[in-house]
């Protein structure tokens, strides 16, 4: 998650990285929000979703949207629309998930949440939950750190966020966790419902941090 797509790598250190994630032998690949954001440009888009869609994986690449990815959560970005983003999902064959369930395997579901910033049009967690078999293994992708409780209560078995970068610059990741549930990056059990915060793979803005690490070096 929080790539922001060209500010805190080049092009041939992207593809380093998708190299080092190949490499783990991954099942699927989430990608987790704020990929690109407000200052990338079209062509630097098609870029990074086509190198990140090139992944070799089992069961293939999932996308969730970040509030940073689209004008549409209140961003401004002049050089790529909606339409655009969604035409270099769909041509680097990445699974979108907009408040979407994708199940394999009769036994494994993920459900992907749209972000919340400026969005009347999220649907509620529980409704998402009408649309799944309960036996499965529902995995909960929300870019934020939300409704945790609500979720445990729910059913759902892990949620996987990112978005506070693990605080990227002291002293902000002291106010990310007072306004994240507590969590800055790492790993809560609620019940029996788990949730694993990503401190992100870059950072944006700046090209560096001082309050936390990459999570993929």
């Amino acid at each position: 998650s929080d790539l922001y797509f060209p500010t805190t790598m080049i092009f041939n250190y992207l593809e380093n990285q998708c190299e080092k994630i190949e490499k783990t032998i991954p099942d699927f690949v989430i990608l987790g929000g704020d990929i690109v954001d407000e200052s990338t440009t079209y062509g630097e888009l098609k870029e990074v979703f086509s190198t990140l869609g090139k992944i070799k994986s089992k069961y293939g690449v999932f996308f969730v949207m970040g509030n940073h990815d689209s004008s549409k959560y209140g961003f401004i970005s002049s050089d790529y629309t909606m339409e655009d983003l969604e035409k270099a999902l769909d041509d680097a064959s990445i699974i979108s998930l907009t408040d979407d369930v994708y199940t394999y395997n009769e036994e494994f579901t993920i459900i992907g949440r749209d972000d919340s910033v400026f969005n009347d049009k999220r649907m509620e967690s529980s409704l998402l939950m009408e649309n799944v078999d309960k036996s499965d293994f529902l995995l909960l992708i929300d870019h934020k750190l939300l409704e945790l409780d609500v979720n445990a209560d729910l059913g759902y078995d892990l949620q996987l966020s990112g978005h506070t970068h693990g605080g990227q610059i002291f002293p902000t990741g002291l106010f990310t966790k007072w306004f994240g549930n507590g969590m800055n990056y790492g790993y809560k059990k609620i019940k029996d419902f788990q949730v694993i915060v990503s401190s992100g793979i870059g950072g944006w803005s700046y090209p560096f941090r001082t309050g936390s690490s990459s999570e993929f070096l």
